[in-house]
């Protein structure tokens, strides 16, 4: 059988003929009743052996219930129109030479086209090791002594599930899992070297059957995987799971390529949903190449559905994923987002760097980098300065590094939409909140103007109760207020035409005229929408609850 065509069960006659077992007594006794009276020169002839003491010292051995080679004994089932029942009558299985482990009432045919036989199969490929004599799994790093003995139990019980009752060693399984190994016999490293080859694990070139690619299976063998070669990384801003292979291959290092088994699971990755990258990370007892799952979309995914055996690794990622901040973007949303938290910034400071993006976006710096570098290549925005060091190369004390400065341009800036409301916003009640909630609705970005306390003065001949910079606080608190400005001393236009709106909303008593808005803003070259909340509650105006605060002083007065 070929290993391109293994379809996830291997049969007896799929077994070396020099594997060795051993079959019950009736099934025994049935062979012989069918050949009792044949000569044994004949048999010999028949079964097509050309050495017929080969024969003699076979029969002898299998008449006494000891082993002999499986290609005997299928040729003499054969001959005897008994193979049919072969398999249901082994009852020990071993390999050749004077190896004495073997397995008791194998599960023949072998499937691994079952979770367990997934496991198996990743454990050996990754933190396994497939010899001539044993195949042997190794967990060293674990949170306690117990979960390491529950891995390599699990380990154990998944092989018997797979090959049967398999023989324990000298010294007792608890002692193996004690010294954090787990060994099984030479009979079951014959039987998966069947369709995995043991000097291409080595070099990191391995094959895997292509029924692994099955949804189910492929989340029990990456979770397998995971555990033995994989690790969260949780530092800062910087949440990822990585896997790192060393390919030994010759042909791989000349060619800097990695290895096919750290391509087989960035494949099994994308079939769950979950993407990932392969990066190159030098040179240590060979080439090492890292794959990388990073995002929080997919690191949910990850967890939902692939996760951790090994507890300290999923608490970690259970811990990266909770410090999120906020949900994860739609990808037909990134866009917008980022425009609409780079032009916040930059009515702030003028500009804005991929370090303050990253931050009020919440997103890593990487993350960031990728989505500035997409929208300056679609002219969304523009590199006003590019990063540099100060007194590099000079005779500066001051040193330090000048991250690269970015600006909103005007083709970035038509694909949001702003909106602005201004007021005194001194005493604050429900009428504010609708003002608010409604204005957000109407566009990307609601920039709320505060006006000054010289100009409030000015306008109703008294000062407000709360000064400008607590009432800029209060108003910053609102969930749906991007952002928060206190206005000009002299005219409100001064603060449209810098923010440039695309929507001025005026609640339904702000005493403003709207006609004459309208032609300022277009004076100042900007096409503006006016808009007027019609919504009103009854009973909330500053003034009214002004005037009862003011009264209801004056009786306590009295």
């Amino acid at each position: 059988m070929k290993k391109e065509f293994f379809e996830g069960a291997i049969s007896v006659w799929d077994l070396p003929g020099w594997v060795q077992c051993v079959i019950n007594d009736s099934f025994k006794d049935k062979i012989f009743d069918q050949i009792k009276n044949e000569k044994r020169i004949d048999l010999a002839k028949k079964l097509n052996e050309n050495v017929r003491s080969r024969v003699f010292v076979n029969l002898k051995r299998l008449e006494a219930g000891k082993r002999v080679p499986l290609s005997f004994i299928i040729k003499i089932t054969c001959y005897t129109k008994m193979s049919q029942e072969l398999e249901k009558n082994i009852i020990l299985l071993y390999s050749r030479g004077r190896n004495t482990k073997y397995i008791k009432y194998p599960n023949l045919p072998f499937n691994f086209k079952t979770p367990e036989g997934a496991k198996i199969i990743s454990a050996i490929l990754h933190d396994g090791y497939l010899g001539d004599n044993s195949i042997s799994y190794t967990k060293i790093k674990a949170t306690n002594e117990e979960e390491k003995r529950r891995i390599l139990r699990d380990f154990k019980e998944c092989a018997e599930s797979i090959f049967g009752k398999i023989e324990p060693p000298k010294e007792g399984w608890n002692s193996q899992f004690s010294k954090g190994t787990v060994t099984i016999p030479a009979i079951t490293s014959v039987i998966v070297s069947i369709f995995l080859n043991r000097k291409k694990k080595i070099k990191g070139e391995e094959y895997y059957p292509k029924f692994i690619h099955s949804k189910e299976l492929a989340r029990h063998y990456l979770r397998k995987a995971f555990d033995d070669d994989g690790s969260v990384y949780f530092k800062g801003d910087r949440k990822a799971i990585v896997m790192k292979l060393v390919t030994k291959d010759p042909k791989k290092i000349k060619t800097k390529k990695p290895s096919e088994l750290l391509l087989k699971n960035a494949e099994l990755l994308k079939s769950l949903g979950i993407s990932s990258e392969i990066n190159y990370k030098g040179v240590r007892k060979g080439h090492v190449w890292q794959l990388t799952i990073q995002g929080q979309k997919n690191l949910k995914e990850f967890y939902r559905l692939v996760g951790f055996d090994l507890k300290y690794k999923s608490d970690k990622l259970e811990a990266a994923i909770l410090s999120y901040k906020q949900t994860q973007y739609k990808s037909s949303d990134t866009e917008r987002e980022f425009l609409k938290n780079a032009y916040i910034i930059q009515l702030t400071k003028g500009y804005f760097t991929i370090q303050s993006l990253s931050k009020r976006a919440q997103r890593s710096d990487g993350r960031t980098g990728v989505v500035i570098k997409e929208l300056v290549d679609k002219k969304y925005f523009k590199m006003i300065q590019k990063k540099g060091m100060i007194g590099h190369g000079g005779k500066s004390q001051l040193k330090g590094f000048l991250p690269a400065k970015f600006k909103v341009t005007e083709r970035g800036r038509k694909r949001i939409i702003v909106v602005f409301i201004g007021g005194v916003f001194d005493l604050l009640h429900p009428g504010h909140l609708v003002t608010i909630n409604t204005s957000k609705r109407l566009g990307d970005i609601l920039v709320v103007v505060i006006s000054r306390d010289e100009r409030v003065k000015i306008m109703k001949g008294r000062y407000p109760i709360n000064k400008e910079e607590i009432r800029q606080k209060m108003i910053s608190s609102f969930r749906n207020v991007d952002l928060s400005i206190l206005g000009s001393k002299n005219s409100i236009m001064n603060s449209v035409k810098r923010i440039r709106p695309d929507i001025i909303a005026l609640g339904y008593d702000q005493e403003i005229d709207e006609k004459w808005l309208q032609k300022r803003a277009k004076e100042s070259g900007l096409d503006i929408q006016i808009v007027r909340i019609k919504e009103e509650l009854k009973g909330f105006k500053s003034t009214d609850i002004r005037n009862k605060i003011a009264s209801g002083m004056k009786k306590q007065e009295n």
